[in-house]
């Protein structure tokens, strides 16, 4: 989840990346793999806030629209990280962004009544979080408490073109972790490190309008979009790995179960049907 990976600059102490693809450690092949190690945050408070705008009144024109899209980006992210009260023990990191983005659609269509020349808002907002709860008990056990969030939605989307706004659909993504990692320090050779991850997603699509579709070739697609869809998920993994130190070697063993889920799909694409017609005389 990209809730899970997201992390600002200024919280990161490490970055290590595995370049071996046939690793036995991970659930499957891969051709590199990244860890981010951050920063301990028990000494003092540390944060940082970014800011971006871009305003369609630097773009160019588009030779399609009457008028010049107004259409703009924001982004807000930031992150701010330190002990929790007066504890020198417990530590907490908080990262957040938000993205919205008002782009615009042109639409240039053919209708029953003339040329449909339109420009149409299509809106799509991003947010994302995480918090981290550390906890040092002492110098040999030690565990975190994460929860990720992710929340994207996107109106009037497959407009433009010679499909008008009638026939768009609003889209969503929703998801949220949460992460329980314990580290112990069995033995000055001897490394246990267990992790759990419980997550739900949930992902609807809506058409605009709840009517069939109506398809005329070279003209226009209006009526509904006949896109709905409801997609959800509830997972789980559960990794616990022991590493091992006996002279010049590392040893790692351990169990992993990657992915435990269960996966729903209610598809009510084209339920009421679809219309289609030659031409614009046919449909007329």
């Amino acid at each position: 989840a990209f809730a899970q990976d997201f992390y600002d600059l200024n919280t990161i102490q490490e970055i290590r990346i595995n370049n071996n693809p046939y690793s036995v450690e991970y659930p499957r092949w891969s051709r590199r793999r990244v860890e981010v190690i951050t920063k301990s945050s028990a000494d003092a408070y540390h944060g940082t806030l970014n800011l971006l705008l871009r305003d369609y009144r630097l773009n160019a024109r588009d030779a399609l629209a009457a008028t010049r899209p107004q259409e703009q980006r924001r982004i807000v992210e930031g992150s701010l990280f330190g002990p929790v009260g007066n504890s020198r023990n417990t530590s907490f990191l908080l990262s957040a962004a938000r993205e919205q983005e008002d782009l615009v659609a042109v639409v240039f269509a053919q209708g029953p009544r003339g040329a449909v020349l339109q420009n149409v808002p299509t809106p799509q907002v991003n947010s994302v979080a995480s918090l981290r709860l550390s906890r040092q008990f002492n110098d040999k056990h030690a565990m975190f408490y994460q929860y990720n969030f992710q929340d994207r939605w996107q109106n009037n989307q497959g407009i433009g073109g010679t499909v008008l706004p009638e026939a768009g659909t609003q889209s969503r993504f929703r998801e949220d972790e949460f992460v329980v990692n314990h580290r112990a320090i069995v033995s000055a050779k001897l490394l246990s490190q267990f992790r759990i991850l419980i997550g739900r997603y949930w992902a609807p699509i809506r058409s605009n309008q709840n009517a069939a579709r109506v398809v005329v070739t070279d003209a226009f697609t209006g009526g509904g979009a006949q896109a709905d869809r409801l997609s959800t998920e509830f997972h789980a993994s559960i990794t616990w790995l022991v590493t091992q130190t006996s002279g010049k070697h590392t040893l790692k063993y351990g169990i992993n179960i990657p992915d435990w889920s269960r996966r729903g799909l209610s598809d009510r694409s084209n339920a009421l049907g679809t219309v289609s017609y030659a031409s614009l005389a046919d449909f007329n």
